[in-house]
């Protein structure tokens, strides 16, 4: 049994082009969750964390950013539980867009 294949136009005239590989949809991957930190002296501050992050990390860059000593400040998870900084977002925070309160010590 004989293949035949057929050309194409555009084969035949030299314009033939591969298919283009369509880049997956932009957006916010599922490993990264938005919290929000509340605190009593400051506006609210978002960030975007990834779930396997420890929260030492977190507090750091908030501590840094209003220039406060992270031994002299507590966090409290959405159920009003100290946050341990060895901790993941995955085992204090189970939804997106959930806030961590910031207190002073």
């Amino acid at each position: 049994m004989k293949v035949v294949r057929r050309i194409g136009v555009e084969e035949e005239r030299g314009t033939a082009t591969k298919p283009a590989k369509v880049k997956a949809e932009a957006g916010i991957d599922d490993s990264f969750i938005n919290i929000t930190v509340r605190s009593q002296t400051t506006t609210d501050e978002f960030f975007l964390v990834r779930h396997d992050v420890k929260l030492e990390r977190l507090i750091n860059m908030y501590c840094s950013k209003h220039s406060l000593v992270s031994k002299a400040v507590g966090f409290l998870d959405p159920a009003d539980r100290h946050i341990c900084t060895t901790q993941t977002l995955d085992e204090v925070v189970h939804e997106d867009d959930n806030a961590i309160d910031m207190f002073l010590d």
